[in-house]
Protein backbone atom coordinates (compact mmCIF):
# COMPACT_ATOMS: atom_id res chain seq x y z
CA UNK A 1 0.00 0.00 0.00
CA UNK A 2 0.94 3.95 -1.11
CA UNK A 3 0.39 6.13 1.44
CA UNK A 4 -0.03 9.58 0.05
CA UNK A 5 2.86 12.31 0.10
CA UNK A 6 0.80 14.89 0.90
CA UNK A 7 -0.49 12.66 3.99
CA UNK A 8 2.87 11.99 4.75
CA UNK A 9 3.85 15.39 4.85
CA UNK A 10 0.83 16.23 6.87
CA UNK A 11 1.80 13.46 9.26
CA UNK A 12 5.41 14.11 9.58
CA UNK A 13 5.01 17.84 10.51
CA UNK A 14 2.33 16.72 13.46
CA UNK A 15 5.24 14.80 14.56
CA UNK A 16 7.17 17.47 14.81
CA UNK A 17 4.77 19.80 16.84
CA UNK A 18 4.20 17.03 19.27
CA UNK A 19 7.99 16.83 19.21
CA UNK A 20 8.36 20.26 20.47
CA UNK A 21 8.50 21.11 24.12
CA UNK A 22 9.83 24.26 26.45
CA UNK A 23 12.96 24.43 28.24
CA UNK A 24 12.44 26.22 31.41
CA UNK A 25 10.06 28.95 32.29
CA UNK A 26 6.36 28.88 33.34
CA UNK A 27 3.94 25.98 31.85
CA UNK A 28 1.36 27.15 31.09
CA UNK A 29 -0.38 25.16 29.16
CA UNK A 30 -3.67 22.81 30.88
CA UNK A 31 -3.30 18.81 31.18
CA UNK A 32 -5.78 16.95 29.43
CA UNK A 33 -7.57 16.60 32.62
CA UNK A 34 -7.90 20.14 32.63
CA UNK A 35 -10.05 20.27 29.72
CA UNK A 36 -12.59 23.40 29.50
CA UNK A 37 -16.06 23.70 28.37
CA UNK A 38 -15.47 25.95 24.79
CA UNK A 39 -18.86 25.77 24.23
CA UNK A 40 -18.43 25.17 20.13
CA UNK A 41 -15.41 24.09 18.24
CA UNK A 42 -16.86 25.69 15.04
CA UNK A 43 -13.92 28.23 13.88
CA UNK A 44 -11.24 27.33 11.22
CA UNK A 45 -8.50 25.08 12.94
CA UNK A 46 -4.93 25.19 12.38
CA UNK A 47 -3.77 20.82 13.12
CA UNK A 48 -0.11 19.86 14.10
CA UNK A 49 0.28 15.91 13.98
CA UNK A 50 3.44 13.28 14.60
CA UNK A 51 3.11 9.62 14.03
CA UNK A 52 2.92 7.59 17.11
CA UNK A 53 2.28 4.08 16.02
CA UNK A 54 1.83 2.60 12.55
CA UNK A 55 1.97 -1.50 10.97
CA UNK A 56 1.70 -0.23 7.34
CA UNK A 57 4.46 -1.50 4.89
CA UNK A 58 6.55 1.58 3.32
CA UNK A 59 7.30 5.01 4.10
CA UNK A 60 5.08 6.88 6.46
CA UNK A 61 4.51 10.54 6.66
CA UNK A 62 6.19 11.13 10.17
CA UNK A 63 3.79 13.99 10.54
CA UNK A 64 1.88 16.96 8.50
CA UNK A 65 0.13 20.51 9.19
CA UNK A 66 -3.57 20.92 7.85
CA UNK A 67 -6.20 23.24 8.15
CA UNK A 68 -9.54 21.90 9.59
CA UNK A 69 -12.52 24.55 8.86
CA UNK A 70 -15.10 22.93 11.65
CA UNK A 71 -18.98 23.58 11.58
CA UNK A 72 -20.94 22.67 14.84
CA UNK A 73 -24.38 21.89 15.18
CA UNK A 74 -25.55 21.09 18.91
CA UNK A 75 -24.12 17.73 19.19
CA UNK A 76 -23.39 17.06 15.23
CA UNK A 77 -20.17 18.07 14.07
CA UNK A 78 -18.76 18.51 10.37
CA UNK A 79 -14.90 19.04 9.51
CA UNK A 80 -13.22 20.18 6.19
CA UNK A 81 -9.80 19.50 5.72
CA UNK A 82 -9.47 22.64 3.86
CA UNK A 83 -5.98 21.36 2.46
CA UNK A 84 -6.70 17.73 1.60
CA UNK A 85 -10.12 18.22 0.50
CA UNK A 86 -12.10 15.68 2.61
CA UNK A 87 -15.08 16.24 4.33
CA UNK A 88 -15.32 14.29 8.31
CA UNK A 89 -18.40 13.97 10.22
CA UNK A 90 -19.38 12.56 13.54
CA UNK A 91 -20.67 13.99 17.08
CA UNK A 92 -19.90 15.69 20.56
CA UNK A 93 -18.60 13.12 23.43
CA UNK A 94 -17.44 13.68 26.93
CA UNK A 95 -20.36 16.17 27.63
CA UNK A 96 -19.42 18.64 24.47
CA UNK A 97 -15.50 18.73 25.77
CA UNK A 98 -14.72 16.07 23.13
CA UNK A 99 -16.15 15.60 19.26
CA UNK A 100 -14.88 12.35 16.73
CA UNK A 101 -15.42 12.71 13.11
CA UNK A 102 -14.87 10.05 10.89
CA UNK A 103 -14.68 9.50 6.50
CA UNK A 104 -14.71 6.28 5.13
CA UNK A 105 -13.47 6.41 1.26
CA UNK A 106 -12.25 3.82 -1.45
CA UNK A 107 -8.49 4.17 -2.86
CA UNK A 108 -7.67 2.59 -6.43
CA UNK A 109 -7.17 -0.88 -4.56
CA UNK A 110 -7.41 -0.01 -0.90
CA UNK A 111 -10.68 1.63 1.64
CA UNK A 112 -9.70 4.02 4.39
CA UNK A 113 -11.37 5.19 7.54
CA UNK A 114 -9.90 7.94 9.00
CA UNK A 115 -10.79 9.29 12.30
CA UNK A 116 -10.16 12.49 14.04
CA UNK A 117 -10.55 13.30 17.56
CA UNK A 118 -10.29 16.85 19.29
CA UNK A 119 -10.05 16.71 22.92
CA UNK A 120 -10.36 20.67 24.32
CA UNK A 121 -7.67 22.30 26.19
CA UNK A 122 -8.58 25.21 26.34
CA UNK A 123 -10.90 28.20 24.27
CA UNK A 124 -8.88 28.22 21.87
CA UNK A 125 -6.64 24.91 21.63
CA UNK A 126 -7.12 21.01 21.72
CA UNK A 127 -5.18 17.59 21.54
CA UNK A 128 -6.00 15.98 18.07
CA UNK A 129 -5.36 12.37 17.28
CA UNK A 130 -6.28 10.80 14.30
CA UNK A 131 -6.34 7.26 13.30
CA UNK A 132 -6.10 5.80 9.52
CA UNK A 133 -7.25 2.04 8.97
CA UNK A 134 -6.72 0.49 5.55
CA UNK A 135 -7.80 -2.49 3.69
CA UNK A 136 -6.45 -3.65 0.79
CA UNK A 137 -8.13 -6.91 0.58
CA UNK A 138 -7.54 -10.41 2.52
CA UNK A 139 -4.36 -10.17 4.79
CA UNK A 140 -3.52 -6.44 3.89
CA UNK A 141 -4.63 -4.35 6.67
CA UNK A 142 -2.90 -1.86 8.21
CA UNK A 143 -3.01 1.13 10.73
CA UNK A 144 -1.50 4.62 11.35
CA UNK A 145 -1.97 6.85 14.42
CA UNK A 146 -1.30 10.22 14.61
CA UNK A 147 -1.24 12.76 17.62
CA UNK A 148 -0.95 16.54 18.08
CA UNK A 149 -2.38 19.56 18.95
CA UNK A 150 -4.89 22.26 17.09
CA UNK A 151 -5.10 26.11 17.84
CA UNK A 152 -8.48 27.71 16.67
CA UNK A 153 -6.98 31.06 14.16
Amino acid sequence: MKISGKLCAYLFSLTMLAACGGGGGSDDTESFEDRVDIGSFAGTWRVSVGLIATDCPGDITQGFDLTHVINQNGVNVAVEDVSNGISYSGTTIDDGLSFVVTNRRQGQSCSFVDVFRYDALGENNAAVSNFVDADCGPGRQCSIEYHGAAIRQ
